[in-house]
């Protein structure tokens, strides 16, 4: 070809050139050495045929396509995580909540309950009820005593007709003590709480004076039924009344009515569980 007049050789480097006899063979079924994969562009677009070179070269999208792949993957391991996570949380409500009360509660739902559970510094407790007083079915001490007796620590909870709600924890068993008897039965681990006042006060439980050890009550019949302290609350078949705080500390400030507005209440509804 030399000899040729007006005509030229150009030598072209074929050290890439294979990249290119196999990328036409195999249809671009090839994956090309990231370093030089530049450079077999370049002899493609020298060659014209970088119309078939797509999308960044045949190696990247599959290392592209497997690193969705596995983002992919990943992605389903959390939701997979997350929805056994959302069960067990499920699974251990329902528990809480049937294991809660035999009966559906006409003062209390699961999560009240567990406001109760959480002041006890008990992972986990059953709350079971003894006895139940309200307008319809009036407060009994005899009836009282015959349930509660003897069965370890309780919750009492009142709701009033005015739509207060509050109670205390005995962490002893009930008794009978003989009548007109002033024993005040109790511990320090006992406590009077409020759920719902006039104040908007959240939740709050209220712990016993340091004098104030003996923080229960006793029945009288006379006199009613001191359920808490020193007459802080005081259940009667006839009539009921609260002076907190007698013996327990006030933290919140709102004095005697901060379980309720005035001294004497009308039940609506009196729950006592015991706690296990």
């Amino acid at each position: 070809m030399t000899n040729e007049p007006n005509t030229y050789f150009i030598d072209r480097d074929g050290t890439h050139f294979n990249y290119i006899l196999n990328y036409l063979r195999d249809e671009g079924d090839i994956q090309i050495p990231e370093d030089i994969r530049h450079c077999v562009r370049k002899e493609m677009e020298f060659y014209r045929i970088n119309n078939h070179f797509k999308l960044d070269d045949s190696a990247t999208i599959i290392d592209h396509v497997n690193s969705l792949k596995q983002e992919i993957e990943l992605a389903k391991e959390e939701i997979n995580k997350t929805r056994i996570e959302s069960e067990n949380i499920k699974k251990e409500f329902n528990s809480f909540r049937n294991n809660v009360i035999s009966g559906l509660s006409s003062i209390l739902n699961p999560f009240t309950f567990e406001i109760i559970n959480d002041w006890l510094d008990t992972a986990k407790l059953t709350f079971q009820l003894l006895y139940r007083a309200s307008e319809n079915f009036p407060f009994s001490g005899p009836a009282f005593h015959s349930a509660c007796d003897g069965k370890g620590a309780t919750i009492t909870v009142i709701k009033t007709s005015d739509g207060c709600i509050f109670g205390g924890y005995n962490s002893q068993s009930w008794n009978s003590p003989p009548m007109h008897s002033n024993t005040l039965p109790g511990d320090n681990k006992c406590f009077i709480f409020t759920l719902v006042n006039k104040h908007g006060i959240p939740p709050t439980k209220y712990l016993p004076m340091e004098d104030c050890k003996n923080c229960v009550g006793s029945h009288d019949f006379m006199f009613g039924y001191n359920i808490f302290g020193g007459c802080d609350i005081q259940i009667g078949e006839k009539y009921s009344f609260q002076r907190f705080p007698r013996s327990y500390i006030d933290t919140t400030g709102k004095g005697d009515t901060t379980l309720t507005p005035t001294a004497s209440f009308t039940i609506k509804y009196l729950e006592i569980y015991k706690c296990t």
